[in-house]
């Protein structure tokens, strides 16, 4: 319940987010790498896009099909079909960087004949481990806080789980959250996980 909802969740740049909220008020995204460690809020932020856009989703984690070739006839068969409602389509990726050479070979063809069609985004933690065929066809977003930014982001997440754990009707206390963030940072996974743990 403490992870992100919404693109404002996040703790990606507020120019990042704008060009979100663009797509999302377009109906329509670009093809997409959210690249950066793990628990860093890259798969939230793909749910908050598909959420928010209603999108027409094929959905799949790369660490779990790294080698199995099936899972390109499943993309294409849902690449190469229309929405009966007309909705976007959007073929998720989750982990993609867990993907073998060959797949993500086969899935360049597919990102490159469908992109008309449906639209990719994926989620890498390591992004070296993707051909450079397969990031130059997306466009990457990196989700690891830069330098100079953290204590801010800390503040400012702080103060968002700790109205979020109020909301809930929950007596939170204000230093205890803020340490669990700092503490935490920047694994958000990590950090929704112990205030849960602590808190629900």
């Amino acid at each position: 319940r403490m992870r992100p909802q919404k693109l404002n969740d996040l703790t990606i740049r507020q120019a990042h987010i704008g060009k979100l909220q663009r797509m999302i008020d377009g109906k329509s995204v670009m093809n997409m790498l959210f690249y950066g460690r793990a628990g860093t809020g890259k798969t939230s932020a793909a749910r908050i896009l598909i959420k928010e856009i209603d999108a027409d989703v094929y959905e799949l984690n790369g660490s779990h099909n790294n080698g199995d070739k099936t899972m390109v006839h499943g993309i294409g068969d849902f690449a190469t079909t229309i929405s009966m409602d007309l909705r976007p389509k959007i073929v998720f990726i989750d982990e993609a960087d867990g993907l073998t050479k060959d797949v993500q070979a086969a899935l360049r063809n597919l990102i490159e004949n469908c992109s008309e069609r449906v639209r990719f985004l994926l989620t890498a933690n390591d992004e070296t481990k993707l051909t450079a065929a397969i990031k130059s066809r997306c466009i990457p977003l990196c989700f690891d806080p830069q330098f100079g930014e953290v204590e801010e982001i800390v503040e400012l997440l702080a103060q968002r789980y700790d109205h979020a754990l109020r909301q809930e009707g929950v007596q939170t206390d204000t230093q205890r959250v803020r340490q669990i963030v700092a503490s935490r940072f920047p694994d958000m996974r990590g950090i929704a996980n112990a205030l849960e743990f602590e808190y629900l």
